[in-house]
């Protein structure tokens, strides 16, 4: 009969067997543990990349849903932020040779700053100047800015030159311009921002824009529009955001007889009795 020693073969065998459950308990706790860090690390890169690129579709839907983004700020002309005005001619210039990638990242930037409020940036470019109307389109749920107008305009001064001005108007069922009218975009008073270029067939570029300032804006006539910015975008929608206008040339279309004032977005001055909006 062989008695259980320190030395006997079931003594070994379990000394054995105990000192491979331990490797093993510990491989399987590595893994464990190399997974869960490698989970966290994966988490941090896609809440880095969420937060910091919300221009994305997917991560402004995201966002959104997670009330985890501000609405676009009703600015007013004393708290806009400070930019570089300028015309849609020279910024022609400016962009001519930029190449489609390039583009690509400055949309993507001018995009993100307009979702954050301008809170993190020092670069902002406003346009001004002469226009003509050459499209129309009421604004709907399927574009970027789910209500309003998107006007095509032609610049005055420099034909290859054209303009969507998105105008967010809640509510708005029909347009008060209509093409051929002459539009003129004050500088100080909408802090119309920049915020896509788009190059076109027959070396012409398109510059989407849209007012920084909430307020009533005065057009012909005694007509008024309440702009101010939606709560959220659809950034599924396209860019260019108006319809286009291929039909309508440089400088073949003479203003309608009809028009009689040229259409001037300038504030609507409250009589002394009426707060202004």
């Amino acid at each position: 009969m062989q008695f259980l020693g320190e030395h006997s073969s079931f003594q070994s065998k379990s000394g054995k067997f105990a000192n491979s459950s331990v490797g093993e308990t510990f491989s399987l706790w590595g893994i464990a543990i190399a997974m869960l860090v490698g989970l966290n690390a994966i988490a941090w890169v896609f809440c880095m990349y969420v937060f910091g690129h919300p221009e994305t579709p997917f991560n402004y839907g995201l966002l959104t849903r997670l009330n985890k983004i501000a609405p676009i700020e009703k600015f007013t002309p004393v708290t806009a932020p400070r930019g570089k005005f300028t015309t849609a001619k020279q910024l022609y210039a400016e962009q001519y040779d930029y190449s489609s990638e390039k583009l690509k990242g400055i949309n993507a930037v001018m995009k993100r700053n307009y979702i954050a409020n301008y809170k993190k940036t020092a670069t902002i470019t406003y346009i001004g100047g002469d226009f003509k109307i050459e499209s129309i389109k009421v604004l709907g749920p399927d574009d970027v800015f789910p209500s309003g107008l998107a006007i095509r305009a032609r610049a005055d001064d420099y034909p290859t030159a054209l303009i969507d001005y998105i105008l967010p108007i809640p509510d708005l069922k029909k347009s008060p311009f209509k093409i051929g009218d002459p539009l003129t975009i004050n500088r100080s008073d909408t802090c119309a921002v920049l915020l896509h270029i788009e190059k076109l067939p027959e070396d012409e570029a398109c510059f989407t824009i849209t007012p920084l300032v909430s307020r009533k804006y005065q057009i012909a006539g005694d007509q008024v529009l309440a702009v101010n910015p939606p709560e959220h975008l659809n950034l599924k929608g396209s860019w260019p955001i108006s319809v286009a206008s291929s039909k309508i040339r440089r400088a073949s279309t003479a203003p309608s007889e009809t028009v009689k004032t040229k259409v001037v977005l300038t504030p609507n001055r409250p009589s002394k009795n009426s707060p202004e909006n």
